[in-house]
């Protein structure tokens, strides 16, 4: 099987195990540590797993300036703003189409809800804040109250994906 992907927090757990080093986490020297995201590839490298992640049960996601974007075999769901993008979930199926050229959000709706699914996951899992989206979502629910001139809270915003999906965060 060929590397069809590969993400920058699957560098930390391959150079641990590498080493034979264990992550601290919980605690080190008394202070709270984060787990480890990400998957070693070492079983990979050593023919010794055909693959480091299943297409089934893992994911990765991740978000930069503004984008967002969620693998899980081979698809894609990508979110961007213009001109990059559309301002909605786009998904792309990355093996039979590279370049990322053919939307199929509106004929694999069920795959692209299952990404979105995995994607809020990820955010709640890791934390993040988001302010273009909580903006986002803070500006629709005062449309939607009937004050569209007022943001109102915007907490909870963030209502789906409880982490119990079965799947698996890489």
């Amino acid at each position: 099987m060929l590397i069809q992907s590969s993400v920058l927090i699957l560098t930390q757990p391959t150079i641990l195990s590498l080493a034979s080093i264990n992550h601290p986490a919980p605690t080190f020297r008394s202070r709270t540590v984060v787990s480890m995201r990400g998957k070693s590839w070492v079983p990979y490298l050593s023919a010794q797993a055909s693959n480091v992640y299943s297409a089934e049960f893992d994911f990765s996601a991740w978000e930069l300036f503004g984008c967002r974007a969620v693998r899980r075999g081979d698809f894609k769901a990508v979110l961007q703003g213009p001109p990059r993008g559309t301002g909605d979930w786009e998904l792309y199926n990355v093996r039979s189409d590279p370049g990322e050229t053919k939307d199929l959000a509106k004929v694999e709706k069920q795959t692209l809800e299952d990404l979105i699914r995995d994607y809020e996951v990820y955010y709640q899992e890791t934390g993040m804040f988001d302010a273009g989206l909580a903006l986002d979502m803070a500006q629709k629910t005062a449309r939607s109250v009937g004050k569209p001139n007022e943001v109102v809270g915007m907490h909870g915003f963030r209502g789906r994906g409880n982490g119990s999906s079965g799947r698996k965060q890489i």
